[in-house]
């Protein structure tokens, strides 16, 4: 073969090997005792138990467009959906019905089933985002979805038919003191926003043909409006269809919103999340690692001493910052709890009347960077999976 034919087959192979990327691999030895993997779900804005008594699963939507069902049993992913990209794949509605799960992102309607995650139907609604948009809040009825959108100076509210998303009605309500700092959230039926500039709290009816905002002193809901500006908290109670948490500096309000106006329910200073089941409220204290659940009739204001809980979360803990409870009937008798928290550090935790049953750190869904370093001890002799919580936040 001449210099020139021997080049020219070369030349093929020489041009597959540099299309050919670097391998990496594991000796025989190391397998079982180098490999892991973690998965995560994010940052959880949203969270519901599975309908069913006693639930087996727990919803969750977080801030990285996850929507996923963790096992009660042992905190493990279920099952997880990446959503789309951006604001078009947040969730802004989550609620569990049965065997299914209802969510609203974007402009998709979408029912999932909670044990397979199969997506069962997807409904397009005809609408598209106000400019400006600030926030959106999401409510559902058995035939209508509304949207609210806030904007700088007015509310913007879209009705549609849950069954085709067709659009049914299209309104703009003045808000003049409505501003990026203002403070708002929704309940079923009403939008409740805190403008402490003005020391008013404002109310929304969504079902009416012509809603306008009605204003309430917050002096009316006993909170002193400060003389300079503090931290205000408007937030929904989770399990609660009429109530919301007011929060202005320190005074913490349960407040429940009727069509004649608001009413506190009770004062929760102190507190940090609360929920709401069967009738019954739950607040959650937190003092260092412990924290402490209590429970009350919501009617008549009895403490329940059996159903409370205090247990001490794992080391290192973040502070509380939301509350979901779930509770039935033990087959022998008595109320059992089933409490999941979530906390300023990320983490997840469900609680039980016998304590933390598992945690979560989701904060690692987070990270921008990792190196690797040699642990202090010999390869040879010991295997990292003996060491190592299944769910450990930091290695």
């Amino acid at each position: 073969m001449t210099g020139t034919g021997a080049r020219t087959t070369m030349l093929p192979v020489l041009c597959t090997l540099l299309c050919l990327g670097p391998a990496l691999g594991l000796y025989e030895d190391q397998i079982g005792k180098f490999d892991w993997v973690q998965q995560y779900v994010g940052v959880v804005e949203n969270a519901v138990f599975e309908s069913s008594v006693p639930a087996r699963r727990i919803i969750v939507s977080t801030q990285q467009n996850v929507l996923a069902a963790l096992s009660l049993k042992n905190g493990e992913i279920a099952w997880r959906h990446v959503m789309e990209s951006f604001d078009y794949g947040r969730v802004d509605f989550l609620a569990s019905e049965g065997t299914q799960v209802t969510t609203v992102s974007g402009n998709l309607l979408r029912t999932w089933d909670s044990v397979t995650a199969a997506l069962i139907e997807e409904i397009q609604l005809d609408y598209t985002a106000a400019a400006g948009s600030m926030q959106r809040a999401v409510s559902l009825t058995d035939s209508e979805v509304i949207l609210a959108e806030f904007v700088p100076s007015s509310l913007v509210v879209t009705t549609l038919d849950r069954s085709s998303g067709a659009t049914l009605d299209h309104n703009t309500v003045a808000a003049p003191w409505l501003q990026e700092k203002t403070k708002c959230t929704s309940v079923e039926k009403t939008i409740v926003c805190v403008e402490l500039s003005l020391g008013l709290v404002f109310t929304l009816p969504l079902m009416l043909d012509s809603p306008t905002f009605a204003p309430h002193p917050i002096a009316s809901l006993d909170i002193d409006v400060p003389a300079v500006n503090v931290p205000v908290i408007v937030e929904r109670v989770n399990g609660s269809p009429d109530h919301v948490i007011i929060q202005v500096g320190a005074a913490r309000k349960l407040v429940h919103v009727h069509s004649s106006g608001l009413h506190v329910v009770r004062d929760l200073t102190g507190s940090r999340a609360s929920a709401i089941a069967d009738s019954v409220l739950y607040t959650i204290t937190q003092t260092g690692r412990l924290v402490t659940i209590e429970a009350m009739e919501l009617e008549t204001g009895n403490e329940l001493a059996d159903q409370g809980v205090e247990v001490e979360l794992p080391f290192q803990s973040g502070t509380v910052l939301s509350l979901v409870v779930h509770r039935f009937e033990r087959r022998s008798g008595g109320i059992a709890l089933r409490a999941f928290v979530s906390c300023s550090d990320h983490a997840l935790h469900l609680i039980s009347n016998a304590g933390v049953m598992w945690s979560r750190e989701e904060a690692l869904s987070t990270v921008l960077a990792a190196e690797a370093v040699d642990l202090p001890a010999d390869g040879n002799n010991i295997n990292y999976h003996d060491h190592l919580s299944p769910h450990a936040g930091q290695f």
